[in-house]
């Protein structure tokens, strides 16, 4: 209740306020995304369908009943005419006639019953394939807002590198001017500064592409201005293999196809009962009838209804080149292939999880070492901001330090992206929470 209230509250400011920038965790997006994602509404559309398919499924079992009413009036008694013109008689006007009744059938076969365990299963099978979507797009919304932190990040680093460019074309132009250095000395760093300019901007422009994106990701304007508060930092996890490979059964493609083999283990079913069982029919009508309006008493009344009960068997289905047999060697087939395809599944998933596993490991030994290379880096520039400030280094020595020092952090942003993007692809593999 408390997160869906949060929830409305995001939604409310960003409507009443559209130029107030929308501080948002990584939490506040995926519930955005779940409510306002259009592709996720159409699964949830897709699903209610479903679900309708098999809560009226039992409508099949339901007699069909049906009332009528007739006013009829006949051109001429024929039968009477007839009868009258041999005997010499007069013929008589024909009458207005009245009839009225309800009438049902009712048929079954057991092929009924298990149609509506197919539709209860095609159902189940909808709930899986919406489930899928939702994670997915949690999945897709958590790497797109690390994916935007480490952007953000890098521009950070790379406005200090420029800016350190620029101090260095300036110290060049100094020394150049006061006769210290050559002039290839000056343009290099000139050049290094101007090529850092467009690359500064390349990467802003960037920056707000995956804004946008993210934006039209969550259901938002395109236009609302984010700012993302969950750091990229990730607490280190230790990942046993052998139980990651234990949740394969749990994985939505596994699920999927074991839905779909239920499936075809009913329409196979369903095949035999129609085919080899017979069905029985059951008919009922009260059909009140008075075959003359201008005359009254009961004698003028007639039930024309009737009861019947009919037990009908289609031999032609069971002849070895029927449809029905045609149709059933489909389904056995399709029920191979399926097998098939489950095992084939499995294998790609112990892939898919193992290479994982793999990823982790080496990411986390990168960023182990990016780590201390940060600490090097950051020593190294106290050690020179501190000889600069007594005046024993030089200033070009300085920015080279904390330009060392800025490819260092990057490094760092990027492996740690790296980790818990892996730790995503993990989580959605396993169907298991390892991120903390």
């Amino acid at each position: 209740m408390i997160r869906k209230v949060s929830l409305i509250a995001l939604m409310a400011l960003a409507v009443l306020f559209p130029l107030a920038a929308l501080d948002l965790s990584l939490e506040d997006a995926i519930s955005l995304a779940a409510e306002q994602n259009l592709s996720l509404k159409n699964a949830r559309i897709t699903l209610e369908t479903a679900k309708n398919d098999y809560k009226y499924s039992y409508n099949n079992l339901l007699p069909d009943i049906t009332a009528s009413a007739t006013f009829s009036h006949a051109n001429e008694n024929a039968s009477v005419a007839v009868q009258n013109k041999l005997e010499g008689r007069s013929v008589p006007d024909p009458t207005w006639a009245f009839t009225y009744g309800i009438s049902g059938t009712w048929t079954f076969n057991p092929a009924l019953i298990t149609n509506i365990q197919i539709a209860k299963e095609k159902y189940a099978e909808g709930e899986i394939t919406y489930e899928e979507a939702a994670r997915k797009l949690s999945q897709n919304v958590a790497k797109a807002y690390y994916g935007i932190i480490l952007q953000e990040e890098k521009l950070k680093i790379q406005a200090e590198t420029m800016k350190n460019q620029e101090a260095r074309y300036a110290q060049a132009k100094r020394d150049y001017d006061g006769g210290y250095v050559p002039e290839i000395s000056l343009l290099q760093s000139e050049v290094a500064y101007r090529n850092a300019i467009p690359a500064y901007q390349e990467a802003e422009r960037s920056v707000k592409t995956s804004k946008r994106q993210f934006a039209l990701l969550l259901g938002l304007d395109v236009n609302e201005e984010l700012v993302l508060t969950t750091g990229i930092d990730a607490a280190m996890v230790d990942v046993d293999a052998s139980e990651a490979l234990s949740s394969i059964g749990k994985r939505y493609d596994i699920r999927l196809l074991d839905s779909q083999e239920k499936q075809l283990k009913l329409q196979k079913t369903a095949l035999v009962e129609s085919t080899f069982i017979p069905s029985v029919r059951l008919a009922m009508s009260w059909q009140p009838y008075l075959y003359d309006l201008d005359k009254s008493g009961s004698k003028y009344w007639v039930d024309t209804g009737s009861f019947s009960g009919t037990v009908a068997w289609n031999l032609t289905d069971i002849l070895p080149t029927s449809d029905g047999w045609s149709n059933l060697k489909s389904v056995k087939n399709g029920l191979e292939q399926i097998r098939q395809g489950r095992a084939l599944a499995e294998d790609a998933a112990r892939i898919e999880i193992l290479n994982l596993v793999d990823t982790l490991d080496q990411t986390r030994m990168s960023l182990e070492s990016a780590e201390s290379t940060v600490a090097l880096a950051e020593a190294s520039y106290n050690m020179r901001q501190a000889s600069y400030n007594e005046g024993t280094t030089d200033y070009l020595d300085l920015i080279d330090s904390q330009t060392a020092l800025n490819q260092a952090r990057l490094a760092k942003l990027s492996n740690q992206y790296n980790y818990i993007s892996a730790l995503i692809d993990l989580e959605y593999a396993t169907m298991q929470s390892y991120i903390k």
